[in-house]
């Protein structure tokens, strides 16, 4: 059975990683979306982000939170509600 792509939906909340504190997972709300973009305010504090939509290997939509090597990520597959 395939997995099917997903994608980020506005009004979506989704769940933040680190690479360096596997315990930090921050939630963020999708405010709006289009084709190449993505916005997002978070759950628990005042802060808003507005980042480039890239897509994986499988399909999936993420957003990385900086230009480094091991940056927070937000990935569509990490829906929390």
């Amino acid at each position: 059975m395939k997995d099917l792509n997903t994608i980020f939906e506005a009004g979506d909340i989704y769940e933040m990683t680190f690479v360096t504190d596997h315990q930090l997972r921050p939630h963020f709300l999708c405010t709006k979306r289009t084709a190449k973009t993505a916005w997002f305010k978070a759950i628990d504090r005042n802060e808003t982000l507005r980042r480039r939509i890239k897509t994986d290997t499988e399909g999936n939509e993420y957003i990385v939170e900086g230009g480094y090597s091991m940056a927070p990520t937000i990935n569509s597959k990490r829906v929390v509600g």
